[in-house]
């Protein structure tokens, strides 16, 4: 967003093209600086944070901005708003965001430059969470960002746009759209952008098979950007670069590469850190240590840094399953299989439904196409794409073939392990409570009975709470008990027909059929105050407490609609000082704040 202040302008454009000097400006509070001016310097703070890769650090200045000027008509809340949600890259944050933006956008005009910047992030964070909606977001703000004294908003989009394309394997257009971007930054002297420009285009041809052309690009974002001090933003070069020399059976220098970035995102706790420990088990496993690839995958996939957008879960337990079975651990290489089958699904389907969004944006875009007399060349481009749709969909039809040959390999096709394998995909491995698949698959029927026998059918979401403290102090195995435990104590308090699951991380979600509000209350009163307490294996007691968000079925809800109202409830919870259960107000859509805090210690 543009600042009235020209001196605002200009630290937005030094952020863009020398961040490391916007830092130590925007350092100086000037005594005499407007409110509104102090806002916009920490919206420049937080930009410079951004681009050079220390997402913590700009949501968090962003995020207090935020609370100071909260009003959603100002361009400044629009601009730390987007700072904000494009930062965060767990799926708790980038769901909280998403609302927020959502309730944004109704207070501004469609197609206004507000309007585009929030459905550009909100194109992002979608992207990032797998939503297929994320893609048509995207498009639709690149389309409407055309217009004159939109620049800085079409360039945006193009970026985000260019990595959705790369993702979907569109690769033609996610260069050219880089491409785009890169002649903008050049036009405009921005070294530090283009730099990143040309480490994404590097990410483009690595995706496409061709890692000596993506190699020589990560060289001249590194060439390009020595003169700014960027330590992450060097790391994730490294990384790609690993991934690269990898795919080229460089092994030796690869494993350099890695270790040099795994060590940058551990000094900063960069979730990325992830993506360097699965490279670093692929190359101890490619080189014949699969005891070394097996302790890398094992704490890697109990870490926090699994639950980032940027980490490729199913290549973890793709990978472990082939180090399981090379050291002859036939049953845990088919539980990964199994696994990560499932997830190769789930993923494939996202995929079929942002193509399908990306192919409705195109249709509305050429229709536009055929009223400006440009018809021709936008069925050619769509014939294109249609071609890569069928290469990606036979080149997934092998890879399905050649996983269910290695499945066969493993253990058989028996009936017995059919039906195992319908109990682990329906089962968190850690609690043997039920999981977000099975709860999913659950709530269709339901609700189908509330909306027949007009029953009470009411949900609630717990969170343990500072559950990242326990696991710091007292190791994740003592965290992991903790998740044990309280399940089991919770299905001992809970009635034969609710249902309890493990939602994911830390997050356990309740279903209550034919169970008014203040029943579900009562219910969680009993948990609260029944805790049990964990201990370390040296004898310490380990108490915690929960947070807890309620709300009830209304008319018209759907399971998403319900689930968003609990989870509101529940950061209101949190938000409100932790150990307590909030309810929804009844029959509340998500997005306004009308959430009671119903008890607490």
């Amino acid at each position: 967003m543009a600042s009235p202040s020209p001196e605002a302008r200009r630290l937005a454009d030094l952020a863009a093209a020398d961040p490391n000097r916007a830092l130590r400006e925007t350092a100086r509070v000037d005594e005499h600086a407007s409110r509104e001016m102090l806002g916009w310097m920490q919206a420049a703070r937080a930009e410079a944070y951004d681009n050079l890769s220390f997402p913590e650090q700009a949501r968090r200045v962003a995020g207090l901005a935020m609370e100071r000027y909260a009003d959603p008509h100002s361009p400044l809340y629009v601009e730390l708003l987007t700072r904000y949600a494009m930062n965060g890259y767990r799926e708790k944050q980038i769901d909280e965001a998403t609302l927020r933006m959502i309730a944004a956008r109704r207070f501004h005009r469609p197609g206004a430059a507000a309007d585009i910047c929030l459905q550009i992030a909100l194109g992002n964070v979608q992207s990032m969470r797998g939503i297929a909606d994320g893609a048509g977001n995207l498009m639709a703000a690149y389309r409407r960002s055309t217009k004159p004294g939109l620049d800085h908003q079409h360039v945006m989009a193009a970026d985000k746009l260019s990595r959705v394309m790369g993702l979907a394997g569109d690769y033609r257009q996610a260069i050219s759209l880089i491409e785009e971007v890169a002649t903008w930054h050049r036009r405009n002297r921005m070294d530090y952008s283009l730099a990143a420009d040309y480490y994404f285009r590097g990410r483009v041809l690595a995706d496409r098979g061709d890692p000596k052309a993506a190699i020589a690009d990560f060289t001249r974002s590194r060439v390009l950007g020595a003169r700014f001090s960027d330590p992450v933003g060097f790391a994730f070069i490294d990384l790609q670069t690993c991934n690269a020399l990898i795919e080229l059976r460089l092994l030796t220098r690869a494993a350099g590469l890695c270790q040099r970035a795994d060590a940058v995102f551990s000094r900063y706790r960069d979730d990325a850190r992830g993506q360097s420990q699965l490279l670093l088990a692929r190359i101890a496993f490619e080189r014949g240590l699969p005891v070394e690839a097996l302790t890398r995958l094992n704490r890697l996939l109990a870490s926090e840094n699994i639950q980032s957008a940027s980490v490729k879960k199913l290549n973890a337990y793709k990978l472990r399953a082939q180090v399981n079975k090379a050291l002859g651990r036939h049953q845990p290489a088919y539980d990964d299989l199994a696994t990560y089958l499932s997830l190769t699904e789930e993923r494939q389907r996202g995929e079929r439904e942002k193509q399908t969004a990306v192919l409705r944006a195109s249709f509305e875009a050429d229709r536009e196409a055929m009223r400006n007399q440009e018809l021709r060349h936008s069925l050619a481009f769509a014939r294109e794409r249609e071609k890569e749709k069928d290469k990606r969909y036979a080149i997934f039809a092998l890879a399905t073939s050649l996983a269910l040959g290695s499945l066969i390999v493993i253990v058989g096709m028996g009936i017995i392990h059919r039906k195992r394998l319908a109990v682990v995909a329906n089962t968190d491995a850690l609690t043997g409570l039920f999981n977000r698949r099975h709860v999913i698959a659950r709530s269709g029927l339901l609700i189908e009975s509330h909306d027949r026998r007009e029953d009470q059918l009411t949900l609630a979401i717990i969170d343990i709470d500072h559950f990242k403290s326990i696991n710091d102090v007292h190791g994740h195995h003592v965290g992991d008990q903790v998740l044990k435990e309280f399940g089991a104590h919770a299905r001992s308090l809970l009635r034969a027909n609710n249902l309890l699951a493990r939602w994911g991380g830390e997050e356990f979600l309740i279903l209550f059929p034919q169970t008014t509000m203040n029943e579900a209350l009562g219910a969680l009163s009993r948990l609260r105050t029944s805790i049990p307490i964990a201990s370390t294996p040296e004898g310490q007691s380990v108490s915690y407490t929960f947070s807890a968000g309620v709300a009830s079925l209304g008319r018209g809800d759907t399971f998403d609609i319900l689930v968003q109202r609990a989870d509101q409830a529940l950061y209101s919870a949190k938000r409100d000082g932790r150990d307590r259960v909030c309810r929804a107000a009844p029959e509340q859509r998500p997005g306004l704040e009308l959430v009671r805090t119903v008890n607490a210690r």
